[in-house]
């Protein structure tokens, strides 16, 4: 029987936020292409990026989108995204850490 803490995924993803980053998996690929030409196609006002990870796919899209949310279950991984992402210039977004079932996203929106 494995302990609740053992099995918790914010571990696992916690300790492997910084090979996020550099696996070519996530990284680089065909998914990646599909972001950029739909971001390009449609100039999103809003991008929201669930399980963002090392935040490849708010690197994609980021540069043709207007706001940017990305959320992901571990500051670890947030962190990482944000290192990442201001290293090449992108720095006008918001992080948030939540998991993909409890998305915060109606504190997020703008009231007029």
């Amino acid at each position: 029987m494995t302990s609740a803490r053992s099995s918790d995924p914010r571990n696992t993803f916690s300790a492997s936020a910084d090979r996020y980053l550099s696996s070519s998996d996530h990284g680089t690929g065909p998914d990646l292409a599909l972001i950029r030409k739909v971001a390009y196609e449609h100039c999103p006002a809003l991008t929201v990026d669930v399980a963002t990870g090392a935040g490849h796919a708010l690197r994609a899209a980021a540069p043709l989108s207007g706001r940017c949310i990305g959320l992901d279950l571990t500051m670890e991984m947030l962190q990482v995204t944000r290192t990442h992402l201001a290293g090449i210039g992108i720095t006008d977004l918001m992080l948030v850490q939540s998991s993909a079932e409890n998305l915060p996203l109606a504190a997020c929106r703008k009231t007029s």
